[in-house]
This record gives structure tokens, sequence and C-alpha cells, in this order.
């Protein structure tokens, strides 16, 4: 199962993520299916404006409706956003 959703100000899209329910994860050994943040993006003219806080609280209560644990994954070798993801994620 996949879920999308977008965050729009002003009538326009500026953002957005997916949810992707996965029973299993080559990193991780799960016991029960999870929401996987698979995607999520800003656009750039509102990137550290904390706009991005809007999806992950929309994540977080999404994972806690259907009793699923979310787990956010950045890979991109960028630290600083690593540590954001990180804090983000508690």
């Amino acid at each position: 199962m996949c879920q999308e959703f977008l965050l729009v100000s002003d009538h326009e899209i500026i953002g957005g993520m997916v949810l992707t329910e996965c029973e299993d994860m080559e990193s991780l050994e799960l016991s029960e299916a999870v929401f996987y943040l698979e995607k999520i993006v800003i656009h750039p003219l509102y990137q550290g404006k904390q706009s991005i806080d809007h999806l992950f609280r929309c994540a977080k209560e999404q994972g806690k409706a259907c009793g699923k644990t979310v787990y956010f994954d950045c890979c991109s070798g960028n630290h600083k956003l690593t540590e954001y993801y990180s804090r983000k994620a508690e």
C-alpha cells in the first residue's frame, strides 16, 4: 500500500511525500508492517522555512492512526540532512 500526500500553500503545491507500507526491508528485521517514508520533496523556494515539518508531522500522525512505526531514511551522504532527519524523527 502506498499513500501520497501533498503540501499546499496559497493554492500551490509546495511539497509532497510518499508513505509505503513495508513488511520487509533489507536493512531492518521487522516483526510487523511499517510505513517507510520513501520520498519527500519541498519546492526550493520553501526549503529552510520549516515547510518539511508539516510533512514529518503528517507522516507521524498517519503512523499513529494506523498503529504503525514510520521509518525515515536518509542515505544521501548529506550529514546536515541526516542530522535534521534524526531530530525530526524523535
